[in-house]
């Protein structure tokens, strides 16, 4: 879990209160690990394998080992923005959004750094769907 991007800088202490807060799951390919417009009080965190994030039909992106989902629930309380698909065997862990209201209400440092480690994740992800959509209008301006 130390490896996960969301987790880089945190104490030991936190990181083994997140792995005894989580839960393991496995998917099978093809398997809908979430449905778009659902509640969302989960984090999932891939250890292995790969999921594709896809809304309406349309895919938006693949993420893999290493790679987290769930975590705007965590910012805007609101449903699943997006369905996620394992797109091959898939196995994650899962932490609950009380564990993560628990680390807010007993370490604030360490819950603000896992905070700014969602934020910079996020911040790369819409720079790379900023790129996809001015690709996407040029190509439609060609048209």
């Amino acid at each position: 879990m130390k490896d996960m991007k969301i987790f880089h800088g945190l104490k030991q202490e936190t990181l083994d209160f997140i792995e005894s807060s989580s839960k393991k799951r496995k998917y099978k390919k093809g398997d809908i690990i979430c449905v778009e417009g659902n509640p969302a009080d989960e984090l999932f965190f891939i250890e292995k394998g790969k999921v594709r994030i896809s809304s309406k039909g349309e895919r938006l992106a693949f993420l893999a080992q290493g790679d987290g989902f769930g975590e705007m629930s965590i910012i805007d309380m609101m449903s699943r923005a997006t369905d996620v698909i394992a797109e091959e065997d898939t196995e994650v862990f899962v932490l609950e959004k009380k564990y993560m209201y628990k680390l807010y209400k007993e370490n604030l440092k360490e819950y603000v750094i896992i905070l700014m480690n969602l934020a910079r994740e996020l911040s790369r992800r819409l720079r790379k769907m900023d790129k996809l959509v001015s690709r996407m209008e040029r190509k439609f301006k060609k048209l």
